[in-house]
């Protein structure tokens, strides 16, 4: 088909790249200063839903309602499911850049960047040279949501179309373990050495 421009899809296995003539590495593991930002981040993309997952959150809320009608004590969960809901829209409806985005900005790194620190405008300048290069953002996505330990494990368990039978375990070989130090809530101003 001529006529279209495609986007660059890459690799899965992807380890370096280059974007609107930056040359990139892809890092498996983050520093402990730019860790304090993953903390939130990772919990910002995990609150995003798309509209079918939204759905269902309100389906279950809806559920878990009627319950609290007839007695049980449910609503703890209720309160943490709208809340959840509350959150996850927020941050869709934010005109700023996607916390997928961000959080493969703490992971790709430019050559000779400083991996000890990271601003907003370290990552905005990552992500416009990603989008000038007409990269697919696919690999974004799906890197993001395997640095999350547990991530797509629990997508799996909570998806009837995409659950592992109870005979087989879930693979955890895309998984990426990172360290959990003590931290401060993320700030990209205050979080340069």
């Amino acid at each position: 088909m001529t006529g279209f421009n495609q986007t660059k899809l890459l690799p899965a296995d992807t380890k370096q790249f280059t974007a609107n003539g930056q040359d990139y590495r892809v890092s498996s593991s983050v520093s402990f200063e730019r860790y304090e930002a993953y903390q939130v981040l990772q919990v910002e993309v995990g609150l995003a839903r798309d509209f079918q997952q939204f759905m269902a959150e309100l389906r279950e809320c809806y559920d878990l309602c009627n319950q609290v009608a007839t007695g049980k004590p449910v609503f703890a969960d209720l309160a943490v499911r709208l809340r959840d809901l509350v959150i996850g829209a927020s941050l869709v409806n934010d005109a700023q850049l996607p916390a997928v985005f961000k959080l493969c900005a703490l992971f790709i790194n430019r050559k000779g960047e400083d991996v000890r620190t990271i601003t907003d405008e370290m990552i905005e300048d990552k992500v416009n040279d990603w989008k000038a290069e007409g990269l697919d953002v696919r690999f974004f996505f799906a890197f993001a949501l395997r640095s999350i330990p547990g991530y797509i494990e629990a997508l799996r368990a909570a998806s009837p179309d995409t659950s592992t039978p109870k005979d087989e375990p879930p693979s955890t070989k895309d998984q990426r373990s990172t360290s959990r130090p003590e931290s401060r809530p993320y700030d990209t101003q205050t979080t340069a050495s």
